[in-house]
């Protein structure tokens, strides 16, 4: 089982070597958290945006059909007093 013992020691080593080198790594700190806030900041302002323009988009559509209804409140088309339009043929007249 030699070659086993070859594979446990490579990733032993690559394991090894990971850690070093993420131990040696160095950021800075402050910068990160700085551009993390300003990036928050961004998202939230984008998100107060959409709910405050669906909103208002909402409210539009509700004074526009307010604005759109007759008066009487109700949306169903009232019958023509002209007769330019007559009965089809084969039907009865209306009862009284």
């Amino acid at each position: 089982m030699p070659v086993e013992h070859d594979e446990e020691q490579f990733e032993g080593r690559l394991g090894h070597a990971l850690h070093d080198a993420g131990d040696h790594f160095d950021t800075d700190r402050t910068a990160l958290v700085t551009a993390g806030l300003a990036r928050g900041r961004r998202l939230r302002l984008r998100r107060r945006a959409a709910v405050a323009g669906g909103a208002a988009g909402i409210a539009l559509v509700g004074v526009g059909g307010a604005l759109l209804l007759p008066e009487g409140g109700t949306s169903a088309p009232q019958p023509s007093s002209s007769s330019v339009a007559g009965r089809p043929s084969g039907t009865r007249p209306p009862l009284p």
